[in-house]
């Protein structure tokens, strides 16, 4: 698959990290221009969808709901599927000051742009690496698959067991 250029999850996760934590030390000093408060939110976004195994767009709400609310757990409408959902938990890297820096208002194109452009990768990437990940973890794949509210409640559960782990490496 060239359009994934074979990155794994682990390193897509340490990019995306490392440039977080550049601006959060930013902000710590005060520095943070307007501007950069948008990418941060934005960085924030990419990192639910590839915690998560979503799209943008499905990240986009999940984030939102987590910035109106506060709660870490959601159930989001699946993009391209009639009736069906996903579940998404907020990773925990992502806490409260990050909700206060930055805005919600997202527009989805800006972010799948600045993701080419800026880490030469397309977003579906983000999704694809995620579910090759799970699968060294032995938990199914189908977890990121559109599916009925019901399933996606259970499948918060094993989120949670996937974040709780990254917590920890």
């Amino acid at each position: 698959m060239v359009w994934d250029r074979g990155l794994t999850f682990e390193k897509l996760l340490e990019a995306l990290l490392t440039y977080k934590k550049g601006l959060r030390y930013l902000h710590e000093l005060g520095r943070l221009p307007a501007k950069k408060r948008a990418t941060l939110r934005n960085i924030n976004i990419l990192l639910t969808a590839l915690t998560n195994g979503l799209s943008i767009s499905e990240a986009i709400e999940c984030y939102s709901r987590f910035v109106e609310t506060g709660e870490r757990e959601h159930i989001v409408e699946a993009s391209r599927s009639q009736g069906k959902v996903k579940p998404c938990v907020i990773p925990p890297f992502i806490d409260d000051v990050d909700t206060k820096i930055g805005d919600v208002k997202v527009k989805k194109y800006t972010i799948i742009g600045n993701t080419v452009r800026r880490y030469n990768v397309n977003t579906h990437t983000l999704k694809k690496a995620f579910t090759r990940y799970i699968k060294t973890l032995g938990i199914p794949t189908s977890i990121t698959k559109p599916q009925t509210p019901e399933k996606a409640k259970t499948n918060i559960g094993k989120l949670k067991t996937i974040h709780e782990k990254l917590k920890t490496t």
